[in-house]
């Protein structure tokens, strides 16, 4: 029995642990799940290798049926591009006011954050799915309020856009961003929520935050026109979100930039491939 779970990955954790066993095991979960499509992400995942872990609703909670064991495919499997990553993608090429798309990553995809397509359009892109995979074009130009409980990874690069246009804004009514659904951030590799806003705060935007959203407005322009170094906290998606930053505001520079080789070790050669300059400088002690 999993109780007041404070991570979708507890109970991920847990179903892939017993779906190694042959038979039927259960797992019942009380109290509310946060980030429910990433679960939804792991039972689809593992029919391909034979099991299935099917849920139910009974006395207050959930109950996740799991039957195994996992067994080695017959064919080799094609993985779909990663959605979160492919989000950072896909918001450079926006921030930078172009087009670009990932190919095989569709609406079909069982990974929730695919809803980056959604978010994206809610702050005036263009984009959508088409046979082959997601695509985007153009800047954001108008801010956004996003419920991110669902899809809490896809926080970073959404304060991101949020961040290009209250830098951009001419208006601060068109240029204010309210995500809310972010009380896992806390627990991540870093604060996030914290991280976010003070990296925000340095390019001089208006931001406030609580234990679960992030609200980013346009602020004081000349506060931002010094050079600042933004300190991800060893925090992958931080630097993620703090990279695409630099490609709104002048003379931002990212501390700490190996921390991404936790899950994109290419990120700064792939960012300059998109057009981006990356160079690396020594900090002054």
């Amino acid at each position: 029995e999993l109780v007041a779970p404070v991570s979708s990955q507890e109970l991920s954790a847990l179903l892939i642990a017993l779906a190694a066993f042959p038979g039927h095991n259960r797992v019942r979960v009380r109290g509310a799940l946060p980030s429910a499509p990433y679960v939804a992400l792991t039972r689809a995942c593992v029919e391909p290798f034979g099991a299935s872990i099917e849920v139910a609703a009974e006395d207050g909670g959930d109950v996740y049926e799991v039957h195994g064991p996992l067994l080695a495919p017959a064919q080799p499997l094609a993985v779909e591009p990663d959605a979160s990553a492919a989000a950072v993608a896909l918001a450079a090429v926006a921030i930078g006011g172009g087009a670009g798309r990932v190919d095989g990553l569709t609406e079909h995809s069982a990974q929730g954050d695919r809803r980056f397509v959604e978010h994206a359009r809610a702050f005036g892109c263009a984009a959508g799915f088409d046979a082959a995979g997601a695509w985007i074009e153009g800047a954001p130009t108008r801010g956004a309020r996003l419920d991110l409980a669902g899809e809490p990874d896809l926080a970073p690069v959404a304060a991101s856009l949020a961040a290009a246009v209250a830098l951009r804004a001419r208006e601060r009514e068109l240029g204010t961003s309210l995500l809310t659904g972010l009380a896992t951030l806390r627990g991540k590799e870093s604060d996030r929520i914290a991280c976010l806003a003070r990296g925000l705060a340095r390019l001089g935007l208006s931001v406030g935050h609580g234990p679960d959203f992030l609200r980013i407005a346009p602020g004081d322009a000349a506060a931002s026109s010094d050079a600042r170094v933004l300190d991800p906290l060893g925090d992958h998606r931080m630097a993620f979100a703090f990279a695409l930053c630099s490609l709104a505001a002048p003379r931002v520079y990212v501390a700490d930039p190996g921390c991404v080789s936790k899950s994109w070790p290419s990120f700064w050669r792939d960012l300059a491939k998109c057009g981006a300059r990356v160079e690396t400088h020594a900090l002054e002690a």
